[in-house]
């Protein structure tokens, strides 16, 4: 019997070949039940055709009005001008949230960004169920909340802002083996939630770097005993572990809606933890 139902989601599908191989490899192991898909992302197509058909899968559109990697610059699905305060003088999006408090994009031209995303990822093929936004811009953007909950609910998709849990954000940090298990093992009885950015081991990963961040390296993160996520929910001690503390992963079309104000406390607990 389930103690604990975990959403446990799988972020940035179509970034990079790197990340759809992960994903397409812990889809069929079976513990992620929920999938973010980046519409304007360089390898949406090959996302769809590794992992898209499955039906075992909920599907969610990871609106993305920014790009914070050096290595891999993106642009928007709409024609937006630098002034419209969404992109740079190269028609990129912006690198971080924070620079949203500055230049005050106007939550209209986001919609219709997010309108054009969606039709991509539905000419694809995704079958979209929910809406969730890369980096949360939310928080920086007087409007968005509201805008976005109106356009899900249009748009017949479930919003993201009712799935978040209270007490769990620690999830979103990396860390040991050890730790990492002990996390699920504390967990009380009832719903959580979990985000995670799998990536099987490639060149390619070098692309995801910003110069005004350091970086661990692979020997920086071995030394620390970081776990990777893609090697964790592929391993079968971790479906034993599941088993046993009696968690289910379940799909966002599975679980239960829960009030706004979780999520704007849960967000500041992993605002807090961060600055630690």
């Amino acid at each position: 019997m389930s103690r604990i139902k975990l959403i446990l989601r799988s972020d940035d599908a179509g970034m990079f070949h790197s990340k759809n191989k992960a994903i397409a490899e812990l889809a069929e192991f079976g513990l992620i039940k929920n999938v973010s898909v980046m519409a304007p992302a360089p390898y949406v197509d090959e996302a769809y055709k590794l992992f898209g058909k499955r039906t075992d899968i909920c599907f969610g559109m990871h609106g993305t009005i920014t790009s914070e990697w050096d290595g891999l610059k993106i642009g928007p699905l709409t024609a937006l001008k630098r002034d419209g305060g969404l992109v740079d003088e190269k028609g990129h999006f912006l690198w971080a949230c924070e620079l949203f408090k500055e230049t005050k994009p106007a939550v209209e031209n986001i919609i219709a960004e997010f309108d054009a995303q969606l039709k991509k990822l539905r000419a694809v093929g995704f079958n979209i169920a929910y809406v969730d936004t890369h980096m949360l811009p939310e928080f920086q953007i007087p409007g968005m909340f509201a805008a976005v909950s109106e356009w899900a609910k249009k748009n017949g998709l479930i919003d993201h802002v009712h799935y978040y849990t209270l007490g769990n954000m620690d999830f979103w940090q990396p860390a040991s083996l050890e730790k990492t298990n002990a996390r699920y093992k504390n967990l009380a009885e009832g719903q959580w939630f979990q985000v995670t950015h799998p990536s099987v081991e490639s060149p390619e990963n070098d692309l995801m770097y910003n110069l005004k961040y350091p970086k661990k390296t692979k020997e920086e993160k071995e030394e620390s005993g970081i776990i990777s996520e893609y090697e964790y929910f592929k391993s079968p001690r971790t479906a034993e572990l599941f088993k046993e503390l009696g968690i289910t992963t379940v799909r966002y079309d599975e679980a239960e809606p829960l009030p706004y104000n979780v999520f704007i406390k849960a967000y500041q607990g992993l605002a807090a933890a961060k600055k630690e």
